[in-house]
């Protein structure tokens, strides 16, 4: 994990006054993970609301390409972010409304098989890309903490979850028994400037962290969570299956 983040972390358990027990969640024991919303790992792109100083969700100090927790609203900045995968579900797709038409969801549940899913050619030749929006999602443990956050990859963030995915097969060992780096690279086009994320590995965990991951793979494995469905902006017309 980056040296900021985990100063980060250490600041926010020392400000808890020494009268007061760490552990001791009384009044809290009806509010079980079912009850709560997993934090989402995001990339800060040029219209995220984060960098708007309007919005209730405003992060000082955020800067475009940044990462974020958009629960917490902490800032991770660019540095490398250390995460142990501990669930990766099958892709999803979801068809938008054409921008013109006011966007907003069509369909939010669009089969893996369904004719909006494929690549097809027009009448000139020319390929064309699905309708319906591709998602890849997981649920990752961030950092030397290992907090449980959603990650969801989409548009040019395809290139990222395939590579994700390749690692991950390459070894015969759990999901959750080896460690990944994710950082905030730039990309520039015609359509302008956005940031996706650059994959790599990081080696095994620890004894320690391969149990705590052991315990969160078996926690979230059969949880709803509430992953992205915002459709991608800068790069919506970035061919990523051809990346």
């Amino acid at each position: 994990m980056a040296k900021k983040q985990t100063e980060e972390i250490e600041k926010v358990d020392s400000a808890i006054p020494a009268f007061v027990k760490r552990g001791d969640t009384r009044g809290m024991e009806h509010i079980t993970r079912d009850d709560i919303r997993v934090p989402r790992l995001c990339l800060a792109q040029a219209m995220s609301p984060q960098l708007q100083e309007d919005q209730s969700n405003y992060i000082e100090g955020l800067k475009f390409g940044d990462a974020f927790n958009d629960l917490t609203l902490e800032n991770y900045g660019k540095d490398p972010l250390g995460i142990v995968v501990v669930r990766a579900d099958k892709p999803r797709f979801v068809e938008y409304a054409p921008h013109e038409m006011g966007g907003g969801i069509v369909d939010g549940n669009v089969p893996a098989n369904d004719p909006r899913t494929q690549f097809t050619v027009n009448e000139k030749g020319e390929r064309v890309k699905p309708v319906a929006t591709k998602f890849y999602d997981y649920v990752v443990l961030v950092g030397a903490d290992l907090q449980p956050m959603a990650m969801s990859l989409k548009g040019s963030g395809l290139f990222t979850a395939r590579t994700l995915n390749g690692l991950m097969r390459m070894k015969p060992v759990p999901i959750f028994a080896c460690r990944y780096t994710l950082t905030p690279v730039a990309n520039t086009a015609e359509i302008g400037k956005w940031y996706t994320w650059a994959v790599k590995q990081a080696g095994f965990v620890t004894e320690e962290e391969y149990k705590a991951a052991e315990q969160a793979f078996d926690a979230w494995k059969e949880k709803a969570v509430a992953y992205d469905v915002a459709p991608p902006t800068e790069h919506v017309e970035v061919d990523s299956e051809e990346m």
